[in-house]
């Protein structure tokens, strides 16, 4: 069966980050600490008392209500004259060229460079470090312009990321981190996702359909360091909108665990935690193991699940909800379309040797049931955002308008 993980795990490295957050979730800050490499952990509900307050339900809604609206495009950057470099070469690697989360951003690139007059090379690869090792000694034989890579660690191929510079070759990392998270300075630049904004989502999701009375599961996976931004991003949304009326549970379970260890794990927590009403994962592919584990509970009456990506298939359990009995309740979706021309915008300027653009981050709209027919029927990737105003606009900035 097609797996639905949104990333490739292997060459990975457990991220870390401890927010000063009191008492909210002391145990959940330590399961997002990568103290569990390697297996799964889970750690008890602490209440958001440490604000003493109740929930800001209308600042809650506020922010929920301008999120379900169209997507417009965000000029990324100072326009500059693109035309001087067609006939550049660009090295596409995703981190696993099967994993259904970089098709449309592969297919994007190639739309955007065609649009820039650019050649793009996409290496094909099932994961595995020997094969990134292959493809960068392959890029840089072939004397390429710019690398993009998509969910790799860099500090796995490192070498050949000096390498490749040595060349004068640029080397950017897509989507992989927060703007604002300290980056690895081996890299040349990065097209940043705005995975902060979507757990903040997903959190007043939560918060907004109980009233102020969530009592949350956060399923993550801090191999990835966005996976630990936006388990921080949520613990600091519940500290701050929800207060004493939320608690927080904690699990991490790296990729390779998921078919095996989540639905489990989300059992073993509603058994453990009968309070638990909503589930939030910080990848929306999780929900294949999690809805079986919330129905095997019985619970599919008052568990609900919130995630982010915008996956079809999970977008489909929102449209139709008798193919889950209604659990997935929300995703909070980016457009992997302009993933993809965002990547070659930053690659060009990196090889113009420009700035970075300072504004080269994606955008989040909410999909639930009231507006998720606008992905399509069924659900299609890189739908229901809007206007793909972000063409003409990238277009317009390089110089190549009609």
């Amino acid at each position: 069966m097609q797996s639905h993980c949104r990333r490739a795990a292997k060459g990975r490295l457990k991220g870390s980050s401890l927010l000063g957050m009191g008492s909210l979730a002391v145990a959940g800050l330590l399961a997002a600490s990568g103290t569990f490499a390697g297996a799964s952990s889970t750690v008890g509900p602490k209440a958001a008392h440490a604000t003493g307050h109740g929930a800001n339900l209308a600042l809650v809604k506020s922010q929920l209500a301008a999120a379900t609206k169209p997507l417009s495009f965000i000029v990324p950057g100072p326009a500059f004259n693109a035309k001087k470099l067609a006939g550049k070469t660009v090295f596409n690697m995703p981190s696993d060229t099967a994993d259904p989360f970089y098709t449309p951003i592969t297919q994007a690139m190639q739309q955007a460079a065609n649009a820039a007059h650019l050649k793009l090379i996409t290496f094909a690869n099932q994961g595995t470090t020997s094969e990134w090792v292959q493809g960068m000694d392959q890029a840089i034989s072939q004397h390429v312009g710019a690398i993009v890579l998509g969910g790799i660690d860099p500090a796995v191929i490192a070498p050949q990321i000096k390498e490749a510079e040595a060349h004068h070759i640029v080397v950017e990392e897509s989507h992989e981190y927060q703007k604002g998270v300290k980056t690895p300075s081996i890299l040349s630049g990065n097209s940043f996702g705005a995975f902060a904004q979507a757990a903040h989502l997903m959190a007043d999701y939560a918060i907004a359909k109980t009233s102020g009375h969530a009592h949350v599961l956060i399923i993550t996976d801090n191999a990835y360091p966005n996976s630990v931004t936006m388990y921080d991003s949520m613990v600091s949304t519940f500290k701050s909108e929800c207060g004493s009326g939320c608690t927080v549970t904690a699990v991490n379970e790296p990729i390779t665990n998921w078919a095996s260890g989540i639905q489990p794990a989300v059992e073993s927590a509603l058994t453990s935690n009968p309070n638990i009403n909503w589930v939030l994962p910080v990848y929306d592919s999780m929900s294949e193991y999690i809805v079986p584990g919330i129905e095997a509970k019985g619970a599919a009456s008052k568990v609900s699940v919130a995630s982010f990506n915008g996956t079809p298939f999970v977008l489909k359990y929102i449209e139709d909800p008798s193919s889950d009995q209604g659990i997935v309740k929300m995703d909070a979706g980016e457009n992997t379309a302009l993933i993809g021309w965002q990547a070659i915008d930053q690659s060009m300027r990196l090889m113009e040797g420009l700035p970075a653009a300072p504004n080269d981050t994606t955008a989040i709209r909410i999909f639930d049931g009231s507006n998720v027919r606008l992905t399509g029927t069924p659900p299609a990737l890189g739908k229901g955002y809007g206007p793909a105003s972000y063409i003409t606009g990238f277009e317009k900035l390089w110089g190549y308008a009609k």
